[in-house]
């Protein structure tokens, strides 16, 4: 991550039965633990290692996201003061077509009393009580998602207007990068320079 992630498994459960590195074997694990002391998350089925195979049963019950924000946000200048996800559905990994890994995750998820702060000032951003997913289908190798029904409450974004004229939501998207035509003006003079030169 581009942010340094820092977070204690804890109450760490794990039991592999009939483990085996021989091609095509099948292992059942059967694992639990939290994050930091809060919340849990399970996992249990079949495994493989050659080929790469695992089908769980997945039960997350509110695992903090602020020790594991560099995975949550990574790409927006915020900081995560709260919030929890859950989820139980079923979590399958194999190899595609391509040899490379691929993964698919089927049933429902929900982040649960979340609060974003602006990095740059620490004041709040975003926030909200609820966000669901309901059906959910998603994917890596190839990526794709799909849901089948979305629920948000208590939803709020404070946007605020510098004096400057600049925005808290322009502080945590950042400056855009710099367009195609300003670096070939800024060309245009360095070889005019040049010309003069060359004749």
């Amino acid at each position: 991550t581009r942010r340094p992630a820092r977070y204690t498994l804890t109450k760490l459960d794990v039991s592999l039965e009939k483990f085996s590195t021989a091609r095509g074997s099948r292992a059942t694990l059967s694992t639990r633990f939290g994050v930091d002391g809060k919340g849990s998350a399970s996992a249990k089925g079949p495994l493989g290692l050659d080929p790469m195979f695992a089908d769980l049963k997945v039960d997350v019950k509110t695992i903090p996201l602020v020790p594991i924000q560099p995975y949550v946000v990574q790409d927006f200048k915020v900081s995560l003061a709260h919030g929890t996800v859950s989820a139980d559905g079923s979590l399958k990994f194999g190899e595609g077509s391509n040899g490379k890994a691929t993964f698919t995750y089927t049933g429902n998820a929900d982040v649960a009393g979340l609060q974003v702060l602006e990095e740059s000032t620490n004041r709040g951003f975003l926030r909200w009580d609820a966000f669901s997913a309901q059906g959910m289908k998603a994917g890596f190798n190839p990526v794709f998602l799909e849901i089948s029904q979305l629920a948000l409450s208590g939803f709020a974004c404070d946007i605020a207007i510098e004096a400057d004229g600049t925005t808290s939501l322009q502080r945590v998207v950042g400056a855009p990068a710099a367009k195609a035509e300003d670096a070939s003006e800024a060309a245009e003079p360095a070889e005019a320079a040049q010309t003069p030169g060359s004749a």
